[in-house]
């Protein structure tokens, strides 16, 4: 199983429709991806992350760019975990 789907919405999208409070896209030092219509594990992709309540902060929703995939516990390194 290879775990591939589509991400063709945009920035702006994303943020409007899961109500999103922070926006973290700019502070990634990856370039905000574009559509990808084959999406595959070790890509970079928009995920909306729920970030818990915590003393200071209450809980809130955030847009990142992140790797998509597993790694297993047992990988050495990230990269062993797409071979």
């Amino acid at each position: 199983m290879c775990g591939r789907f589509v991400s063709a919405r945009k920035r702006l999208e994303l943020l409007e429709e899961f109500a999103v409070q922070r926006d973290r896209v700019d502070a990634s030092p990856d370039p905000e991806p574009g559509p990808d219509y084959n999406v595959a594990p070790t890509k970079r992709v928009f995920a909306v992350l729920e970030r818990p309540a915590r003393d200071d902060e209450p809980q809130a929703r955030e847009l990142r760019v992140l790797r998509w995939g597993l790694v297993p516990f047992w990988a050495r390194r990230p990269r062993a975990a797409a071979s």
